[in-house]
């Protein structure tokens, strides 16, 4: 016999194979109500978010907003890996320049790893002038060479 391979002849292997195949899937609380707030003074609250996953998920925050900031975590992107089943807090702070009692602030929370799993989170504050800085404003001024005439010492 020949050792040339037959044309048209054909072998087949079966190769058993097992996976775990999921979605990433976040949660987070609908409301974070910070309270009272003093005019010029800063507060502090958290976006606490869950990954209920067996899988890593990359999440972020995205909002506009004059007076609300992240603080924490100060990544450049501003996004975080989630590691599975387990949570993380976004740090906002907020320095409300004017009186508002009915603050309200719709903060999207951006799960890269699912789109269709993006939620919402409602921030809340009792914007109060409680020191009167709206009325001392009105016989000061204050320069600065920062683009919200802000001084830092």
């Amino acid at each position: 016999g020949s050792h040339e391979p037959k044309i048209g002849m054909h072998s087949r292997k079966v190769i058993l194979g097992r996976a775990r195949v999921c979605t990433s899937f976040i949660k987070c609380q609908e409301e974070v109500n910070l309270g009272d707030c003093t005019i010029g003074s800063s507060k502090k609250g958290e976006v606490k978010i869950s990954n209920l996953s067996e899988l890593s998920c990359r999440v972020g925050l995205s909002f506009s907003s004059k007076i609300l900031k992240v603080v924490d975590p100060k990544t450049e992107d501003g996004k975080v890996t989630i590691p599975p089943m387990s949570h993380f807090s976004f740090v906002l702070e907020i320095v409300p320049m004017r009186i508002n009692p009915g603050y309200l602030k719709q903060i999207k929370v951006v799960n890269y790893t699912n789109r269709d799993n993006d939620l919402f989170v409602k921030l809340r504050s009792n914007n109060v002038d409680s020191n009167r800085v709206s009325l001392h404003a009105l016989y000061y001024t204050v320069r600065s060479e920062h683009p919200s005439n802000t001084v830092f010492f």
